[in-house]
């Protein structure tokens, strides 16, 4: 599920087909095989700079697949919002 906060008092349709370009392109690339390959084919780097393993990759995808909610936002040029301050946040 993608979550849209916006924060701003005069939405106009350019910033909706601003998010729901952003949003069909990251649900396509999202399942997409191609995108899984280059993903597990990436050279990745613990802290110590360490190559992950295969693995290792697999699991990180995984986990990326597993998240439930992604939050997607736009937000007025005179708001500054942390992510304690974004409502429901479990940081509040």
């Amino acid at each position: 599920m993608i979550i849209i906060y916006v924060v701003k008092d005069d939405i106009t349709s350019k910033d909706i087909r601003r998010l729901t370009g952003l949003m069909i392109n990251f649900a396509y690339t999202y399942i997409s095989d191609e995108f899984k390959q280059e993903f597990i084919e990436e050279y990745f780097f613990n802290k110590d700079g360490v190559v992950l393993t295969l693995e290792e990759k697999q699991a990180i995808y995984q986990r990326i697949l597993d998240i439930e909610n992604f939050d997607v936002g736009m937000v007025a040029p005179d708001t500054v919002w942390g992510w304690a301050d974004r409502p429901g946040s479990r940081w509040a």
